[in-house]
């Protein structure tokens, strides 16, 4: 019964790992530049640590 227990908790503990690496997508709708300023029109990625 012992290692049936460690077991799943290993298991659920590599499951929630599994899912806290899940891609994040941020989406802007609506963007306002001014007269001067500059805006990058396409898709922006950045691979790091937050």
């Amino acid at each position: 019964m012992t290692k049936l227990t460690r077991t799943f908790t290993t298991q659920m503990e590599a499951l929630k790992r599994h899912r806290a690496k899940a891609q994040q997508t941020v989406r802007v709708e609506r963007v306002n530049v001014e007269s001067g300023g500059q805006a990058i029109v396409g898709d922006v990625s950045h691979r790091g640590e937050g």
